[in-house]
């Protein structure tokens, strides 16, 4: 079978019917140095060009590999001959023995979605293909997703006032390797691609044994799966129109009574929605982990339970989540320096921005808290906080004022020119409305 190579023309077809921008638009590019995105950052740079646009190449060191260096240094030798400014980010410190790939992959978005947000990218590219698509679905089949697991991989999707596109998603990845051939581009080739450890490899070598027809069938399964999900998604706004409450410092709480008027599977979606969304997390947790939980919900009137970094509790009429503060103590222990306008990032969910001055942040314990509590509880606060979710805001040291977000009053928070707000990398829903 001949493969075609993708041309500025087709590409410039697809962005501009399929994506909205605003004018003279400053793009970020996911790089990894693949021919995927090696591909797509050299189109995108032609497109980007009759826009009277920009262009950054976002590049994400793991450091897992002796090469990765090597490859950091290509994808900025490679954007510097498109003429693209290039950001190099590294991921720093030691790295964990045990679930690697998922971390990396948790660590990788983050980071560049922060990047994006501190300076104002609000689009951001990525070369998902359809074969990421294929893999995706039949590795969430078999580690039996439900419903909306099983949509894969969007086109579009959103982060607070990050688009992020990706204009590849129906294009097989032998078109984008044609493509750097056919236009002499050289490319890395990552050795883990190879590695049968990873579930991923074992998957995609197991397509490349199957029929046309089969490949169409599992394709075909996929549009039929993702329209069942739309439907999914509209009961679950429904849901939550009517029966969440939202606190601004992190907490959500349901109706329990109406929530378990539900379907098993509809709850199930419901509950990684919100702790996808209340934890600062990438990515849901597994539905078999939240099977004894929906069991014991059903028996049990009052009980606390924790999950995917996520403290619940649970009485007669609500089941109330927020951030386990053991994991904000872990991502957070060294604190955070906000220099003078520049935005920061608290948990992965929460924004700090100082208007006035540079701001220190540090976590809340039971040994700083002992220090400090006199002074908050001697005032008239705007709000009483339980010391469980106390633990997971920051105390800002603001000059030689001590403040504390959503305790402190928000006239004096006001008057010191700071703002925090919640901005996690998920949102609750998908149906948000993207605004330039």
């Amino acid at each position: 079978m001949q493969h075609k190579a993708i041309n500025s023309f087709e590409f410039s077809s697809i962005m501009d019917s399929s994506f909205a921008f605003e004018n003279f638009p400053h793009i970020g590019v996911c790089v990894s140095g693949g021919p995927d995105s090696i591909a797509l950052l050299f189109l995108a740079s032609q497109w980007i060009k009759k826009k009277k646009g920009k262009i950054t190449a976002i590049h994400f060191n793991h450091n897992l590999r002796k090469e990765s260096t090597n490859e950091s240094h290509f994808v900025k030798n490679f954007s510097n001959k498109l003429d693209i400014s290039c950001k190099i980010l590294d991921w720093a410190g030691p790295k964990p023995k045990t679930k690697i790939m998922e971390l990396a992959r948790e660590e990788r978005y983050q980071s560049i979605i922060n990047y994006c947000l501190r300076y104002k990218i609000v689009h951001l590219m990525t070369a998902h293909h359809s074969d990421d698509v294929l893999e995706t679905y039949l590795m969430r089949l078999r580690r039996s997703y439900t419903t909306l697991g099983l949509s894969s991989i969007p086109k579009i999707k959103y982060h607070d006032s990050l688009q992020i596109i990706r204009p590849l998603i129906n294009c097989q990845k032998t078109r984008l390797i044609d493509t750097c051939i056919s236009n002499g581009l050289d490319f890395v080739n990552d050795k883990s691609n190879k590695n049968l450890k990873f579930e991923r490899v074992r998957i995609r070598n197991e397509i490349s044994k199957y029929s046309f027809t089969k490949l169409l069938s599992i394709r075909n399964k996929i549009k039929k799966k993702i329209l069942e999900n739309t439907n999914v998604e509209k009961n679950i706004t429904s849901f939550f129109l009517q029966n969440i409450e939202f606190l601004e410092y992190g907490l959500f709480r349901i109706n329990k009574n109406e929530f378990l008027k539900l379907t098993e599977s509809l709850r199930t979606e419901i509950l990684k929605k919100i702790l996808t969304t209340c934890s600062g997390k990438i990515f849901p947790p597994r539905s078999n982990s939240l099977f004894f939980f929906q069991k014991k919900i059903k028996i049990v009137k009052n009980f606390f339970y924790t999950i995917h970094s996520c403290c619940l509790e649970i009485d007669e009429k609500n089941i109330s989540f927020f951030r386990e503060s053991s994991f904000t103590h872990k991502r957070m222990f060294a604190g955070i320096i906000i220099k003078k306008n520049q935005l920061g990032f608290w948990d992965d969910r929460f924004k700090i921005f100082s208007k006035k001055k540079e701001i220190v942040c540090e976590v809340i314990n039971e040994k700083n808290w002992l220090l400090q509590k006199n002074e908050f509880f001697s005032k008239k606060n705007e709000l009483k906080l339980s010391f469980k979710i106390l633990k997971t805001l920051p105390l800002i040291y603001f000059g030689k004022k001590k403040l504390i977000p959503f305790l402190s009053s928000k006239s004096v928070l006001k008057n010191c020119g700071i703002e925090m707000l919640f901005s996690p990398a998920i949102p609750l829903t998908k149906k948000n409305f993207f605004k330039y």
